[in-house]
């Protein structure tokens, strides 16, 4: 069978032998739980005792209900690692987890407990209300494939309007009939919906909230007030608000803010949204033609950007956009230790041609060093008034930024080396 590399995966094992807490935390079907499954199979190969819970399981759910004391005391005493998937459905998980903690850290004993969650909602709520686990415990995020994933489990460089078109959920890339991922993403759309959405979102608001996400699907990337939403929806400005949190709170959209380096523009209220997924926004839209077929190719194009930078934002990197009301712009700007390197997507620019965007971003940025433009085929570097403009190829535009230092670490000895990580 084929094997698909996350890349997140060095990352985790990285972090194995500190003590803290560690939540995987993203969008259903995006590959926690496989993550989870290689975690137990790496420490297991390593001589590690482990204990696996999936709380959507009655068995294992009761399992984990019984008596308090009792609960903590197998934890600590019959496993080194302890992985809970959907780890929300236990009760007082919060509590448990610190005294877990506290009593190891008391005995000098090693218990690593990494746990699976869908939502920010869950975190806050369980890992943060009450018995804190404030400086005890670590998210990381995960995202659905990259394209450099998607191609590590097809060994084929051919397939970039087939990523475009169907996206990056794990449960798709190693299928080969369409109607069949397409029926797949329907089904995430509806179990998001039904399981995430419905129970932060009263019933009668349901039909509003789904205006709101197909109108970020079909209008994506564009510049967004809520205000002016509103009206165009027909529905209340909290509404449209809510909406939006709810999305950012089960992470099917990431949101960018405009950048504004030395004055407050008129379209400091506004931001841009993209869905988490190409294919789940193709679902949403029922539209699974490819990119040169379809209106909106360059909103594609723009959030298959978004898309492959977002996972590797570092805690030092931020991405935003650049517009003025005038129609000057960048598509986005990339804050590095505050220092904004401007991007712009131009996928017909000529050899030797710079972005007029550019020009009108130095206006507000005079100390800039850098630019960089996503064109279809790599150019060499122009330097112009001290200015290193770089070009880079769609295709590649995941190279802008490399993973974090922790994420290429690999450990000796890793069972996986040989076997990979199977999505």
């Amino acid at each position: 069978m084929d094997t698909i590399f996350r890349d997140v995966f060095s990352e985790l094992t990285a972090e194995l032998g500190k003590p803290e807490v560690m939540v995987l935390l993203g969008p259903r079907q995006v590959g926690k739980t496989t993550l989870l499954r290689s975690l137990e199979k790496y420490v297991a190969g390593l001589g590690a005792k482990t204990l696996f819970f999936d709380l959507e399981q009655p068995s294992d759910l009761r399992t984990l209900s019984g008596d308090e004391a009792d609960v903590i005391a197998m934890l600590i005493n019959d496993a080194d690692y302890v992985f809970i998937d959907e780890f929300y459905y236990l009760k007082n998980a919060g509590h448990i987890f610190k005294a877990v903690y506290d009593k190891c850290c008391f005995q000098d004993k090693k218990v690593k407990i990494i746990v699976s969650g869908s939502s920010s909602v869950e975190i806050h709520r369980h890992l943060q209300d009450g018995q804190s686990l404030a400086g005890r415990h670590m998210v990381f995020r995960v995202f659905p494939l990259s394209y450099s994933e998607f191609l590590s489990g097809h060994g084929d460089a051919a397939l970039f309007d087939r990523f475009l078109t169907y996206g990056g959920m794990p449960g798709l890339a190693l299928e080969d009939d369409s109607g069949r991922k397409q029926n797949l993403l329907q089904n995430y759309v509806t179990a998001y919906l039904l399981s995430d959405v419905r129970g932060m979102v009263e019933t009668a608001q349901l039909q509003d909230f789904n205006k709101v996400l197909y109108a970020i699907a079909d209008d994506q990337g564009a510049l967004i007030n809520s205000a002016s939403l509103a009206e165009q929806l027909n529905i209340p400005e909290h509404t449209v608000e809510q909406s939006l949190s709810v999305m950012q709170q089960t992470h099917s959209i990431y949101e960018l803010n405009s950048y504004r380096p030395r004055r407050v523009t008129e379209l400091r209220h506004y931001r841009k949204c993209y869905l988490y997924d190409l294919g789940i926004r193709n679902s949403i839209l029922k539209d699974f033609r490819l990119p040169s077929l379809r209106h909106d190719a360059r909103r594609i194009y723009e959030s298959f950007v978004v898309l492959s930078l977002v996972p590797r934002l570092a805690p030092n990197i931020e991405l935003r956009f650049w517009q003025v009301s005038k129609g000057e712009r960048v598509d986005f700007v990339l804050l590095i230790d505050r220092e904004p390197i401007p991007i712009v997507l131009d996928l017909d620019l000529k050899a030797g041609a710079i972005h007029h965007g550019f020009t009108a971003f130095r206006r507000d940025c005079t100390e800039l060093r850098r630019t960089l433009t996503i064109t279809r085929h790599p150019f060499e570097t122009i330097m112009q008034d001290g200015v290193s403009h770089e070009f880079v190829s769609l295709k590649d535009v995941s190279s802008i930024l490399p993973m974090p230092a922790s994420s290429i670490f690999e450990p000796p000895e890793s069972p996986l080396k040989r076997s990979g990580v199977a999505i």
